[in-house]
């Protein structure tokens, strides 16, 4: 794993740090270059942050190397890893939202090459036909080869990661608390399944407990790693449309289940579909539609065949490959060369790093990863 240790001490450093969270963390980035200047920076400077005192104190006087050290013993113990911003093995996709998580506590293989990932979401008392529903797509999905991906609750999040597990699939737990606190505690044989083939993540340190707050805050991650929402029977103040809410900021294509007429269990999808989500009816469907999204990573076959990413892009990726060379060029240069919209220009670069033909580094900057080519 290719990591900046610095950066990436002080990324484990500041997430342990009260009061600096995610959107303090997408400000550093952008006002710290080289990120590490953020420890030289004195009290004004930090509290541009939007910083309180005790966060910019604790930053201030802090010890990052050995406090990240005692960070990844502690998580190593539990069997897990921590995987930084500043990490090869942290999702890309994740670092385009608008608040990404400094970190990110793993436990099981991420399959970060597989971008194919569904997020499938909904409430936490189904029906019997939401439960059936949920079971249905999460196995149908990890049979057509997405990774599914769900938030672990009682309900309908259980039933999707139950149903991708029996096609022997790939899922994706991403916890609203700690690694460590499994919650609901009875899904702990089902915490030890899914680690075992797919991955239980969280930004939040080890020995977090679940509260009203983190449940919500874990929902843009959900969204994040995945390049659609399916939502299952939602009431109309339920948590997956927030779900449903962060994917259409991030960008995202939502799909909602209808449920039977008059059902207040399936109101929030009918109100999402009003609103222009798509009508999920079957895997086919939604597989046909996101297969424009799918974006292949370098891969070896089993004879050693390989398959270059220049084959996959698009003239469009190609122009702007040109233009990126050894030597860090930020966003705002790719924008007023190729004068694009910022929205068209973030799509085109997140898709050339999910080939394997760029490298993102703190403050927007790019790199051609001569390594993939």
């Amino acid at each position: 794993m290719i990591t900046q240790p610095k950066n990436r001490e002080l990324a484990i450093f500041l997430n342990l740090t009260e009061g600096f969270g995610s959107r303090s963390f997408k400000k550093a980035l952008d006002m710290f270059q080289p990120f590490e200047d953020i420890l030289e920076a004195d009290q004004s400077g930090l509290a541009r942050l939007g910083l309180p005192p005790a966060a910019v104190s604790s930053i201030m006087g802090g010890d990052p190397k050995s406090l990240a050290a005692a960070e990844e013993e502690k998580a190593d113990r539990f069997g897990a890893r921590v995987a930084t911003y500043f990490d090869e093995e942290y999702p890309a996709m994740l670092k385009y939202i608008h608040d990404p998580p400094p970190v990110l506590y793993v436990k099981g293989p991420l399959n970060i090459r597989q971008p194919g990932s569904v997020a499938v979401v909904g409430s936490r008392h189904p029906t019997p036909y939401g439960i059936r529903t949920a079971e249905t797509i999460g196995r149908e999905l990890a049979q057509a080869g997405f990774n599914v991906v769900s938030g672990m609750a009682r309900g309908i999040d259980t039933a999707v990661h139950r149903g991708a597990l029996a096609a022997q699939g790939s899922t994706t737990a991403v916890y609203g608390c700690g690694l460590d606190t499994i919650y609901p505690p009875e899904n702990r044989p089902l915490a030890d399944k899914i680690s075992a083939t797919g991955a239980c993540l969280s930004e939040f340190p080890l020995g977090l407990q679940p509260d009203r707050y983190t449940f919500p805050r874990r929902n843009r991650i959900i969204s994040g790693l995945s390049l659609a929402v399916v939502v299952v029977e939602a009431a109309e103040k339920s948590g997956a449309l927030i779900t449903a809410d962060h994917a259409l900021e991030q960008g995202k294509e939502v799909f909602a289940v209808p449920g039977p007429i008059g059902s207040g269990k399936s109101s929030g999808c009918h109100r999402l579909i009003k609103e222009g989500a798509r009508l999920f009816e079957n895997i086919e469907e939604l597989a046909g539609e996101l297969k424009p999204l799918l974006k292949q990573t370098p891969i070896s076959s089993a004879e050693g065949d390989h398959h270059s990413p220049r084959d996959d892009l698009t003239p469009e990726e190609k122009s702007l490959l040109t233009f990126i060379r050894d030597e860090p060029v930020f966003m705002d240069e790719v924008i007023n060369h190729f004068g694009l919209p910022a929205e068209s220009a973030a799509s085109l670069m997140l898709s050339l790093e999910l080939k394997g033909c760029i490298r993102q580094f703190p403050g927007k900057r790019f790199i051609r990863d001569t390594g993939a080519l």
